[in-house]
């Protein structure tokens, strides 16, 4: 039963009460009981005080108006000039202060500046300051060559129209998503993306302007100071007007044009900053955000993580996380999360909430003023792209048609749009086609432009981090958007046969026309999507693709079974679609540009694709299903059964005619029915009947094995593969067991393959490799592996015995069964038999000679050539990690850059674990890791750590 729906009206209550939504008032009830502190502790100017002052130039207007803290010092303050009633702490040299972003602060005191009306805590440094007027400055603040001004909100009624954009206001809006207003928020400092969303989205609510006017009722009396404070550690340096401002500590200040009447957030290393002759008026800015390089933002809120810069125009928005407007205009909209404006553009009346999109050079997407007001409005679907040179008109609805592409130079009608992943292009109308109506092809993104849909999936992975809030999804194949695609699908199959469909035919179409041929296709990229999605749900917080059903509960439907067979093949062809996308760019590159190749990365070289193959690749080829295998026939297509040991059915043949370098296993599925009779057949140790039901949180012991479980001592002998998965997996005592004789000959590529799979992800593979290997089996079948026992190392450096014990004991220390780091301990030294040995290198050029030989012996057992390429990768450079803290970052960056290296760096530690050595030099790698991904986040900075020089010319 689904829990009762939360009113919106309650939803708002639930997040304005959230003591992180208090955290603004809290901030200012601080500085404001600490301001009243300092005038009461702080006396008027001695005599003494008051001739050294007049000594060092200083001048005021009434020294009995000059109140001095208990250690102020009359040396640190020179040629600056007092009015009014000012109130200083002290400069006192030694106090602590805190440093916003690597900002370097004078030393405490004050110099060259004017104050009037001002309370000055300790550990101050101004520093030429024309005016500062009215403001509580914070412990430790720096603040040079800058003018602020405060001024009682009475004084202001002269002059209103100065004050129009106030986000201290309670009668101020910001009207995002129309201009006109109807989608009106108000200035919370605090505010969220969720809370925003349920605001615009129930404007005449009743409840819910209820909640909201007594929340700002209420922040109105207790954030009454919050224009004149200035918080500690703010940073604030050449600013031509800083008027009427809240400035949380940690902030910084370089250069900014002006700020009025603003909010300025931060944490505690999560500072704002405004530079570059950026002007703000009205404006809450929560922690982390940057406006610079000439950027103007009014009447707006920049949520946590977002920014402008490069001459953005940015007035009554709401800018949520990982959105940055650059050289383009935005008014009146709400902009979810990575929305890129990083081009000249307009954008105007959009509420965009679920973000993601795009909006190229020269875009128009603010064509809302017909001949009377501009009130209309666009709401763009989540992933939207809006190429070169667009023009959108308006009314406009694109939410459900997300990640649809309005290539260049296309101009759109006003429409509603209901078909995801589309391209929007212009082409010459057939006959019978209005001439304003454009091309559509549904699905076209699925179908030809996966890897944009892929690439997008790992940015935002990437980019995510804590401003974006934790029920973010980055990944475009989700519930969400299943629900859009599925409508989509239905309305697809409903159509006719016919050479074209128009609007008529089809409303979900728009004001677009769509081909005879593009339907099909269509169709079929939405089912693979729709498959995609389910598949993902089954499989949710499972390292396989895996079904365990009590047969008396809830036993999976022939659906169900079907749907996890289907997802498991689409997994297989899933990355070669993805990288084909890529191929034909590549290809049309070439074609054009003469040295393209040698420019620009191989599709297969990219580290998006090699980190979409990695993680395919880790859902395993292997289903259990409480079906049997009648039902299974019945749904099946070409199934081969009776399979192999252990499984009752594959699906789906190998290559094996292709050449071996491009022998691929996927897609092939191996089945195992989990029917009454036992999970495997009957000559098999019945300890493999022993399951564990995830669902039921229960064991399923239909053959009474625990006691076995208990002994861990087998009770019956069983064959020798079976056993030695029993031991690794259970920690079994062979025992009698231990004579079983070995096959010599006659077991298949894939049986063996699949043993060793299921011996490295068990806890135990260093017991069953022992076994194997005195039994005989791994001198058949696994050749180049015996060697390793007949190569001593040198006891000096490896005293646990020779390269075969090494490897054993390097995968006691493993933390995770992960296949491939598996597979690259056991290998890692396999070359090592292979090299030369001297007095200077014991085994020269062992790593580079050990991933040839792992890359002969895994595709021998068929292994993907992903798999394959990933463990030649950990082998080749597995002594790497030791020297990156020597190397040149031009050198190791590469290295560092790719997928797998957080796997090297496992191997490494293993490889170091497993000798006298120890850790060390693994936590030194890490450290060394962890400052290059530090600098390589940080635009400030070069890979190596160094401050960058960035010069802004207005």
């Amino acid at each position: 039963m689904k829990p009762p729906k939360i009113a919106a009206h309650e939803n708002i209550a639930s997040i304005l009460s959230n003591s992180d939504m208090s955290r603004f008032v809290k901030d200012v009830a601080l500085l404001s009981s600490r301001r009243q502190e300092l005038i009461q502790r702080c006396e008027p100017a001695g005599k003494d005080q008051i001739q050294v002052l007049k000594a060092n130039g200083n001048s005021c207007e009434d020294w009995r108006q000059l109140l001095l803290g208990p250690s102020f010092d009359p040396e640190l303050v020179h040629g600056s000039q007092f009015f009014g009633k000012c109130i200083l702490m002290g400069p006192i040299a030694e106090q602590t202060r805190l440093a916003g972003a690597g900002q370097a602060l004078f030393p405490p005191g004050i110099y060259n500046s004017s104050l009037q009306n001002c309370v000055v805590d300790c550990g101050v440094a101004l520093y030429h300051c024309t005016e500062l007027v009215g403001y509580y400055i914070g412990q430790g603040c720096s603040i040079t060559a800058s003018r602020l001004v405060a001024t009682a909100p009475e004084l202001r009624l002269e002059s209103p129209e100065l004050y129009a954009a106030d986000a201290l206001s309670p009668m101020n809006l910001v009207e995002a998503g129309l201009e006109t207003g109807g989608r009106s928020l108000p200035f919370i400092p605090e505010m969220t993306l969720e809370l925003a969303r349920l605001i615009a989205e129930n404007p005449a609510d009743p409840e819910c302007l209820k909640e909201i006017a007594q929340a700002i009722a209420v922040r109105q009396v207790q954030t009454a100071d919050a224009y004149r404070l200035i918080g500690p550690g703010s940073c604030i340096s050449h600013c031509r007007l800083l008027r009427n401002s809240f400035v949380a500590g940690t902030t910084v200040i370089d250069g900014a044009e002006y700020i009025t009447e603003s909010v300025l957030l931060s944490a505690a290393d999560n500072g704002s900053r405004v530079s570059g002759g950026a002007g703000l008026a009205g404006v809450i800015l929560q922690e982390s955000v940057t406006v610079s390089t000439g950027a103007r933002v009014r009447s707006s809120i920049l949520l946590s993580g977002s920014g402008a810069e490069e001459g953005a125009r940015i007035r009554d928005c709401l800018i949520a996380g990982g959105t940055v407007v650059a050289a383009g205009e935005a008014t009146a909209s709400f902009l979810g999360p990575f929305v890129g404006m990083h081009h000249s553009s307009l954008l105007i009346a959009a509420y965009w909430p679920d973000g993601r999109g795009n909006i190229g050079y020269g875009a128009n997407v603010g064509s809302n003023h017909t001949s009377r007001m501009p009130d209309q409005e666009i709401h763009p679907g989540e992933g939207m792209f809006f190429g070169l040179d667009t023009v959108v008109k308006f009314p406009a609805h694109f939410r459900r048609a997300p990640y649809t592409v309005v290539a260049s130079g296309v101009t759109t009608l006003p429409q509603r749009l209901e078909l995801p992943f589309s391209l929007i292009l212009e082409d010459a109308p057939p006959a019978g086609v209005h001439a304003g109506l454009t091309r559509i092809i549904p699905g076209w993104m699925l179908r030809d432009n996966m890897y944009a849909v892929i690439r997008s999936e790992y940015k935002l992975k990437r980019r995510a981090g804590p401003f974006v809030g934790h029920g973010f999804d980055p990944s475009p194949f989700r519930q969400e958007i299943a629900v859009y695609v599925r409508w989509a699908l239905e309305r697809l199959r409903s159509l006719p046969e016919a050479d074209l469909h128009l609007p008529k035919d089809l409303a979900a179409l728009g004001k677009n026309y769509m081909r005879k041929d593009d339907l099909s296709p269509a169709i079929a990229a939405y089912e693979d999507y729709l498959v995609i999605v389910a598949g993902r749900e089954l499989t949710r917080a499972k390292d396989r693709a895996k079904i365990v059903e009590d047969v008396e509960e809830s036993p999976p439907s022939q659906e169900q079974q079907q749907l996890l067979l289907r997802y498991t093949e689409l997994l297989g062809t899933f990355p070669e679609r993805v990288a084909a996308s890529r191929h034909k760019d590549m290809e049309r590159g070439k074609r054009i540009i003469p040295d393209y190749e040698c420019t620009h990365a191989a599709p297969e070289d990219e580290q998006i694709l090699q980190q979409f193959r990695l993680e395919i690749d880790k859902e395993r080829e292997q289903v259990e299903t409480r079906a049997d295998l009648v039902e299974l026939v019945r749904i099946v297509d070409d199934p081969d059964f009776p399979g192999i040991n252990g499984w009752d059915m594959a699906v789906g043949r190998p290559d094996y005619s292709a050449p071996i370098v491009h022998t691929q296993i996927s897609p092939r599925v191996y089945i195992r029915c989990l029917e009454e009779r036992g999970v495997f057949p009957q000559e098999d140790p019945k300890i493999f009947s022993f399951l564990y039901d995830p669902v039921g949180g229960r064991y399923l012991d239909k053959q009474g094995v625990y006691h076995s479980l208990r002994k861990r001592k087998l009770e019956s002998p069983g064959d020798l593969c079976s056993t030695a998965v029993l031991i690794s997996r259970y920690g079994f005592d062979p025992g009698s067991n231990a004579a079983i004789n070995c096959p010599q000959e006659g077991l298949p590529v894939e049986e063996q393959r699949l043993l060793l799979g299921d011996i490295l992800t068990g806890r135990h593979p260093e017991r069953a490799l022992d076994f194997l290997l005195e039994t005989g089996f791994i001198g058949i079948f696994w050749q180049g592996l015996p060697a390793m026992d007949l190569t001593e190392h040198s006891k000096e450096h490896h005293p646990e015995g020779n390269v075969w014990r090494h490897t054993l004991e390097a995968l006691r220390y493993r933390k995770t069964t992960d296949l491939r780091l598996s597979l690259a301990i056991l290998l890692h030294d396999i070359g090592k038999p292979l090299s030369s040995r001297s007095e200077e290198n014991e085994f020269e050029s062992h790593a580079e000679i050990g991933a040839k030989a792992a890359t002969r012996f895994l595709r021998h057992l068929g292994y993907r050539e992903s798999v394959v390429q990933d463990v030649h990768f950990l082998i080749r450079y597995h002594m790497f990690p030791g020297a990156i803290s020597r190397m040149p970052v031009h050198r190791s960056g590469p290295i560092m850059s790719n997928p797998l290296f957080p796997l090297l760096l496992e191997l490494y530690r293993c490889d170091l674990s497993s000798t006298w050595r120890g850790p060390e030099g693994y936590y030194k790698a890490c450290r060394t890791y962890r400052s290059f991904l530090k600098n390589n986040a940080n635009p400030f900075r070069d890979a190596e750590g160094k401050k960058l020089l960035r010069l802004y010319v207005e």
